[in-house]
């Protein structure tokens, strides 16, 4: 196919996608005003076909709660986003990066829908993007808290039958009773 001939096909999919994000706002407005009238949400649930989990995101979509393009896309952090405030939506969708403070005091940029999972947790408090301040406290909680570095030790090390390791000397059990042989074992490990 010649380049011409692609520009094309592409020109006419992005117009009928743009088309339909458009139609998806529309039909969120005026789910939004159907509801204010007093319709039951039975009484839509009987009338269409459309999961309730969708209408319940086209409701926010029409009372401006949501960001529209949340109801597709958003990476893998697409539920946390959906908290946000609108306004902080729209900034992080439209590509905005975040500052998110390492474990050694240094800040990186970081594109929110695309940060892994822990790292969304140290951004986010619910509705909330953290400061870098905050980011900090939250980490040093995250030291503080034992079962969050035995959580992390059991993710990144062997646990001998999924009830116990052994770190740095000190032995994390995970689940359960320890037999006389799970003692031995770990008494030599500690050696």
């Amino acid at each position: 196919m010649k380049m011409q001939n692609i520009n094309k096909e592409l020109k006419e999919i992005t117009e009928i996608f743009n088309t339909g994000m458009e139609n998806i706002l529309k039909a969120g407005e005026k789910l939004a005003k159907l509801i204010d009238t007093g319709v039951t949400k039975d009484e839509i649930m009987a009338g269409t076909t459309i999961p309730e989990r969708i209408l319940e995101s086209l409701e926010r979509i029409g009372r401006h709660e949501m960001d529209y393009r949340l109801l597709i896309g958003g990476g893998p952090n697409r539920l946390q986003l959906r908290r946000l405030n609108i306004s902080d939506q729209k900034r992080i969708l439209d590509g905005e990066k975040l500052t998110l403070v390492l474990g050694n005091g240094d800040t990186i940029l970081v594109n929110a829908c695309e940060c892994d999972k822990e790292q969304a947790k140290q951004l986010f408090s619910g509705a909330h993007i953290r400061n870098e301040g905050e980011q900090r406290a939250y980490l040093e909680a995250r030291k503080a808290d034992p079962s969050i570095e035995l959580n992390r030790i059991i993710k990144n090390h062997e646990v001998n039958r999924n009830r116990w390791c052994v770190k740095d000397g000190v032995c994390y059990v995970t689940s359960g009773a320890l037999s006389k042989a799970d003692l031995k074992a770990i008494m030599q490990e500690v050696m």
